[in-house]
């Protein structure tokens, strides 16, 4: 999002700000001061960030047979992530984030940030009754009762570089340049926590396997960082124009095959196999990727007394994958064939968006269509006897078609009263709707709708100085499919008619240590995310997640 000034209490802050300075009962690794390094140079500013953070999870539900049905039977493809985890712990972590700021004269600088993570529930055996001989996996690799090593790898030990860019600032004449190069974050855009259905889905794949495990999360809190070139000029203090060229094309993080939120068993890390019948199976191949080229965009910001209109135009790959199974190609190890994960390449989207104050709360709405958007195929698989033709651009056999988008937000700070010092509330609405398929239109998922629709917010009251440095929040979360069964954004939407709902308790003693205590209930018809009993395989568009409730809980402290 971009800055959209407002007043609060006669001082003025921007829509980002404000977002921030009401969502901190939602920051996975909020932080305290960083560590200032002394350069003896007034212009130089150094800091370095380490924050430690330990958190543990447990579920609270049975598995529901419904969602991961036990017995060797058509669930083989949906279940393992589910049975592999009976009540009672499903994660003990332990994370380290480590970040680095240098800036020169406040107007040149470098930054780069790194995480790794220990947990050890994916080192040890897990629960799936396989180990048993009463169901089927799709993980060969390994013996039954273990995680995949991919699973085990992302979930249980990893780590990654996040930003490292460099960026400075320009001024000619009235006219300001900013400048930024590397791996970073950026969104265009009003979108809240539906930005998969905005403008800033184009830029930006997800952490979905973060995002699941911290319901409520906002769209910028799980955006993977993109290697790119970004440029914003203030050309005067009403218009700014902005574009960017991403040299990385980097696909959606899903939860591992056989992790606890992982929906599907043959999907990215860990996924080796799809079941199609007794006996009889297809091996993983490697993924038909997206270029790397050919991801731009373009954005135009003015302000119109109390509004701020914003122009958008963006050329994206798609992040989410889709599903080739190919028999009799690459038949190897008593399978039949093969499976690849394919991505959507080329799809445009063009957006406008307007902003304003409303009394005290910042108001947004931002509507977009894209062209050329994948679409949702038949239970999100192509199945293409023999097929090496196929990929994700001119030679796609998936749907495509033409989808609008619709999002509107609200932002708001409440005053203190009997009730609490202050709160904050943050929600958005998302619509999307099927326009027209231009191509493979067989190939739709049939339980697919035109339209689908959805919500999504967070209520926190906050007490300050309940005993002497400690300040408490009780952040309220609640998701919800309202109607439809997107065929545009999949599983990234609500399931219709469910979602999650989520109450917590978060602590910040002497801004040095913090800690969170959080309870998620799944709403809605639970169901395994393929539907089997429909002449071919369809999504279900039921809460697959429905029977994994969970308690959370955490402690953090940087240095």
């Amino acid at each position: 999002m971009n800055d959209v000034w407002v007043k609060q209490n006669n001082k003025t802050l921007s829509r980002n700000a404000l977002a921030a300075a009401v969502a901190l009962g939602l920051t996975v690794s909020a932080h305290t001061e960083a560590a200032t390094i002394d350069t003896g140079n007034r212009d130089l500013r150094v800091r370095w960030d380490n924050t430690v953070k330990y958190s543990a999870s447990f579920r609270v539900a049975d598995v529901d047979p419904n969602v991961a049905d036990a017995s060797i039977g058509p669930q083989a493809n949906t279940n393992d992530g589910d049975l592999n985890f009976d009540k009672g712990l499903i994660s003990n972590r332990l994370d380290l984030l480590s970040e680095f700021d240098l800036r020169y004269k406040k107007k040149y600088g470098f930054r780069v940030s790194a995480a790794t993570w220990y947990d050890s529930v994916y080192h040890e055996s897990n629960d799936n009754p396989a180990a048993l001989g009463g169901a089927l996996i799709n993980a060969q690799s390994v013996p039954a009762g273990e995680f995949a090593e991919e699973t085990k790898n992302l979930h249980g030990q990893y780590g990654e570089i996040l930003d490292a860019f460099v960026y400075g600032g320009f001024n000619f004449g009235r006219k300001q340049l900013n400048v930024k190069v590397g791996r970073f974050t950026q969104l265009y855009g009003e979108s809240l926590f539906f930005g998969s259905n905005a403008v800033a889905g184009a830029m930006t794949g997800l952490d979905l396997a973060r995002a699941l495990s911290v319901p409520q999360s906002e769209f910028k809190e799980v955006a993977r960082p993109t290697g790119q070139f970004a440029a914003q000029l203030q050309v005067n203090s009403k218009l700014t124009l902005a574009a960017y060229y991403q040299f990385e094309w980097r696909k959606s993080r899903l939860p591992a095959a056989g992790s606890y939120f992982a929906f599907a068993d043959f999907v990215d890390k860990g996924g080796e196999t799809i079941i199609l019948g007794p006996g009889t199976i297809v091996h993983r191949t490697e993924d038909i990727t997206a270029d790397d080229s050919g991801q731009f965009g373009f954005q135009a910001r003015y302000k119109i007394n109390d509004y701020e209109v914003g122009l958008y135009a963006a050329q994206f790959h798609d992040k989410l994958p889709q599903f080739y199974v190919r028999p009799g190609i690459n038949a190897r190890d008593g399978g039949i064939g093969d499976y690849a994960q394919v991505f959507a390449e080329d799809i445009k989207v063009y957006g406008l968006s307007v902003s304003t104050l409303v009394g005290e709360t910042n108001i947004a709405a931002e509507m977009s269509v894209r062209q050329d958007m994948a679409l949702v195929a038949t239970g999100n698989t192509v199945i293409l006897p023999g097929d090496t033709v196929s990929d994700g651009g001119d030679n796609a056999a998936f749907p495509r078609g033409d989808t609008f988008h619709f999002n509107a937000s609200m932002i708001t700070i409440l005053n203190e009263n009997s009730i609490w010092d202050a709160a904050s509330f943050i929600g958005e609405f998302a619509f999307n709707r099927r326009l027209n398929i231009s191509e493979n239109a067989d190939q739709l998922d049939p339980l697919a709708t035109e339209n689908a629709s959805a919500i999504q917010f967070v209520f926190v009251p906050d007490y300050f100085q309940v005993m002497p440095g400690l300040d408490l929040q009780v952040p309220i979360g609640f998701g919800y499919g309202l109607d439809g069964r997107s065929s545009v954004n999949g599983v990234l939407f609500p399931a219709e008619h469910g979602g999650n709902a989520s109450i917590g308790l978060k602590g910040d003693y002497n801004r040095t240590w913090r800690f969170a205590l959080n309870f998620t209930k799944y709403l809605g018809e639970a169901g395994s995310v393929i539907q089997y009993d429909t002449p071919v395989p369809t999504l279900s568009y039921k809460n697959f997640h429905g029977d994994r409730d969970f308690i959370s809980l955490s402690v953090q402290r940087t240095f």
